[in-house]
């Protein structure tokens, strides 16, 4: 899945039928500047979640041709970060166990660069 957010200035280039096109910018989290999404990426890297939704923990897999360190951020929908933790490549994490029931959004990063977004429901 690919996260694109526009503004309201962006919208208005929108037209029925038509194409949109525009340039990638960094997006920033709080106070970090994160790198731009590469779409290409995409292809390469593969993160899992089961069950979602939950009514206990999540199990995440990770699977990437790199062997960069994999770091997993998640934050509620008000942009709070309220977990993170690192990974390893190939190998099931098992976590939320102490999560209020809600919607969280999960960042997945290799190195610098996000690799993918998982919206996950505790229930």
């Amino acid at each position: 899945m690919i996260l694109l957010y526009f503004s309201y200035a962006d919208a208005q280039k929108f037209t029925t039928g038509g194409i949109f096109k525009s340039e990638i910018k960094p997006r920033t989290t709080g106070q970090q500047v994160l790198p731009p999404v590469n779409p290409k990426d995409f292809t390469k890297f593969k993160a899992e979640v089961w069950p979602n939704p939950a009514t206990s923990n999540f199990n995440l897999k990770v699977e990437s041709p790199s062997d960069d360190q994999i770091s997993v951020y998640l934050s509620d929908l008000t942009g709070k970060r309220v977990m993170k933790f690192k990974v390893l490549n190939k190998q099931t994490f098992s976590f939320g166990e102490a999560l209020s029931p809600g919607l969280y959004i999960m960042e997945v990063m290799q190195g610098k660069e996000v690799k993918s977004f998982i919206k996950i429901i505790k229930q």
